[in-house]
């Protein structure tokens, strides 16, 4: 393994692989990410075999793996381009990553839209309301297709983002928004389900029981116990 080993030769010392020659960092840092890819899709292999086979080609579970095949194209994209020296034009591929960006985050927000008008059912309002908010979210994932341009780094093979428009700044501000309106709407509407079942809530110490169902989801059946934790988990 060649490694260089004289800190004072290197042009940022703080880099770890600044120390390795450029080949065997190159070939560490796809391996890495390739690691974490193989990884994720492992780990969900089997739950994601259960959902195709047992359960209707219906509208949420195709729109899980439209999100499963988006977030997968845009995270192989940026990887490519931010590691791998491209034969094509890098304008052209950074395209092809930054319009990857409006699938991949707006079928994960339909996810949670899902979820919402599920547990609103009934509430039409509502339901019309986070609706209109997910088509504003769509429209902000487009902003990096329009927005970021992607330059060879000088003669070199490889890719840089060289412009970034102000407006790109929607592409993460609105989708953080529109996922903690979402998260609040549904764990406000689950909480009044512990309020309704559970007596403790209506005593004078109930914002301490409010607090526990809100976080731990106490005092709510297995299943919206369920949904709760687990939008906690895709918010954070």
């Amino acid at each position: 393994m060649d490694v260089d080993k004289d800190p004072v030769q290197l042009p940022n010392p703080h880099t770890p692989m600044a120390f390795l020659n450029p080949e065997l960092a190159y070939q560490l840092t796809i391996a890495i990410y390739v690691h974490v890819l193989i990884w994720d899709l492992m780990n969900n292999f089997h739950q994601d075999l259960s959902l195709a086979k047992g359960h209707p080609l219906r509208f949420p579970t195709v729109s899980y793996f439209l999100s499963r095949l988006a977030c997968l194209g845009f995270v192989l994209f940026v990887v490519v381009a931010q590691t791998a020296p491209l034969d094509v034009s890098c304008l052209q591929f950074g395209k092809a990553a930054s319009w990857f960006y409006a699938p991949a985050v707006s079928t994960t927000s339909l996810l949670f839209l899902i979820r919402l008008r599920a547990i609103f059912d009934g509430h039409p309002l509502i339901r019309i309301v986070f609706s209109g908010l997910w088509l504003v979210v769509l429209a902000a994932c487009l902003t990096p297709g329009l927005g970021l341009i992607n330059d060879n780094i000088g003669t070199t093979k490889y890719c840089v983002q060289t412009t970034v428009e102000p407006y790109v700044g929607a592409a993460t501000i609105v989708p953080l928004i529109n996922d903690t309106l979402v998260f609040l709407a549904i764990s406000w509407k689950l909480m009044g389900i512990a309020y309704d079942t559970a007596y403790p809530l209506r005593s004078a110490s109930g914002l301490r029981f409010r607090v526990r169902a809100f976080f731990r989801g106490d005092y709510l059946p297995a299943f919206s116990r369920g949904l709760l934790q687990d939008g906690q988990v895709y918010y954070l």
